[in-house]
């Protein structure tokens, strides 16, 4: 599917002069690099094209990344690829294979945390596969939409054969089910969560098909149990940290005004307006203080009277502060509880109250707002920084080869510089040798033009030192050869000497 479907598709859409980018991130020893990088090569070659390819091959293990850099397998490869890839790719020596070095110089090798670290941007290919199957749920979420924000428009996510792109579905348009290879269809930034942030729990209605729920949340329940069942007529609810609504117990005189059952709010905005701010302060000094909050004598108007409310917020007993019981009670007015703090806030102070909560809110929204553009900028920045690294290693990798190719041409240098030295001693031993002899000595070229001549020469032929070059034929001698021009083309054309 990849080989003949997905590659030469991707590669026909991306213009020559842009470069193929693809990003393995987790990529180990970088099996799955090269094999990218070598089906590219075969389908580049194929389709007649040519680009300049930048695979990303990261990973946290150093010792992994260097394995990657070397690109040194044992012979066991050799199970994996066929023999014609392997003599294709490879070099074979000492009981092991060599990448050749033009699939190395497609890969970018650097240290990256998945789960920690900016994405690299642009990328036309990214193949994560294997790895979010070691992840919980929330942790895969934010890898995905990591993954996503990497990708271009278009771009192709592949995953392992048991993973998939869960909630991120919209996102990703299925071009293979059974391999696990997505396209990317809308180019939206989707906001990386912080994981903590998320519920503790799942939350959402049980499964019949799979009515078990976590242990810590069943005893979290009993004790909920215990609790309501101390007081009358109540509402029972649990919450997180967050004042999220985990779960609601008992809600006899429907002060939520919600079902029974697993919900997912802000508890604080799901009780009356006379509650909200003795319930958020009860809560707040809960989580600070780590032990229960008594409010008592609330006034509460309900069926054309006035009730008074009594609220109790206890942290819950698992001791990680992460979870607090809420219980409500209304009731006629009575004595109040010798260890509860009364409520007196009139209708003036609950409104101005009321106010500074809306303003609290907005500037809180305008803080996340904020604090979500600058980490979007930066890990735009990072990823920058990322692609900057690695230009700067890719710089360095041609500077290095620029160095040796420029030793290699001073070695040839040097060589030729001892061949002419040699040539020309050997020239001159010729000259001396031949004005040595007193016999004259005439050398022609194919036209019959002058090159050289030895002193003696000029006693038959009419020729001074500035003939050089010169054509025979423009000169006189005194030989009693009157053919010697047509003697000589006769030479040069048979290359048979002629004697008389």
């Amino acid at each position: 599917m990849l080989e003949t479907r997905v590659l030469p598709q991707l590669l026909q859409q991306i213009p020559s002069q842009e470069p193929l980018r693809m990003w393995v991130p987790a990529c180990a020893t970088g099996e799955e690099a090269y094999t990218l990088a070598m089906l590219v090569q075969e389908a580049l070659e194929k389709l007649q094209l040519s680009m300049t390819v930048k695979i990303f091959a990261t990973d946290l293990d150093s010792q992994a990344l260097h394995v990657v850099s070397q690109g040194i397998y044992p012979e066991s490869i050799a199970e994996e690829l066929t023999p014609t890839r392997l003599q294709r790719h490879f070099e074979h020596s000492s009981g092991q294979y060599q990448v050749k070095p033009y699939l190395r110089e497609m890969l970018i090798v650097a240290p990256h945390d998945l789960t920690q670290n900016a994405a690299f941007s642009n990328m036309h290919l990214v193949s994560c596969r294997n790895v979010l199957i070691y992840m919980q749920p929330q942790l895969q979420q934010q890898v995905l939409r990591l993954l996503h924000f990497s990708l271009v428009h278009q771009g192709i996510l592949m995953l392992g054969s048991s993973e998939t792109v869960a909630d991120l579905s919209g996102e990703f348009e299925a071009l293979e089910g059974k391999w696990k290879i997505y396209r990317k269809v809308r180019d939206v930034y989707l906001p990386i969560r912080s994981i903590s942030s998320q519920p503790i729990y799942n939350t959402s209605p049980p499964s019949n098909r799979n009515p078990s729920r976590p242990v810590q949340f069943d005893r979290l329940l009993g004790e909920i149990y215990q609790t309501c069942f101390d007081g009358k007529c109540l509402t029972c609810v649990l919450v997180n940290g967050s004042n999220q609504l985990l779960h609601t117990y008992a809600d006899s005189d429907q002060l939520l005004e919600l079902p029974l059952g697993d919900l997912q709010a802000n508890i604080t905005d799901l009780v009356p307006a006379q509650l909200k701010i003795p319930l958020g302060t009860a809560l707040h000094r809960a989580r600070r203080e780590a032990k229960p909050v008594y409010y008592s004598n609330i006034t509460l108007p309900r069926q054309e009277q006035d009730w008074v409310a009594t609220l109790k917020v206890s942290p819950s007993k698992n001791g990680d502060g992460s979870q607090f019981i809420v219980i409500i009670e209304l009731d006629f007015p009575r004595d109040q509880n010798p260890d509860a703090l009364p409520s007196e806030l009139n209708s003036e102070t609950l409104q101005r109250i009321s106010e500074l909560e809306f303003e609290l809110q907005q500037t809180r929204e305008n803080l996340q707002a904020t604090l979500e553009e600058l980490g979007t900028s930066n890990e735009e920045q990072q990823a920058i920084n990322e692609e900057l690294l690695a230009s700067n290693e890719e710089l360095q990798s041609t500077n290095e080869e620029l160095q040796s190719v420029n030793e290699e041409l001073q070695t040839l240098n040097t060589d030729y510089e001892a061949k002419i030295q040699e040539l020309t001693q050997l020239n001159s031993d010729i000259d001396n040798l031949l004005r040595s002899t007193r016999i004259g000595v005439l050398f022609l070229d194919n036209q019959l033009n002058i090159r050289k001549f030895t002193p003696a020469t000029t006693l038959a032929i009419n020729i001074i030192s500035t003939d050089t070059n010169r054509p025979l034929t423009d000169l006189t001698h005194n030989l009693e050869c009157p053919d010697l021009i047509e003697r000589l083309e006769q030479v040069v054309a048979t290359g048979h000497p002629i004697g008389k």
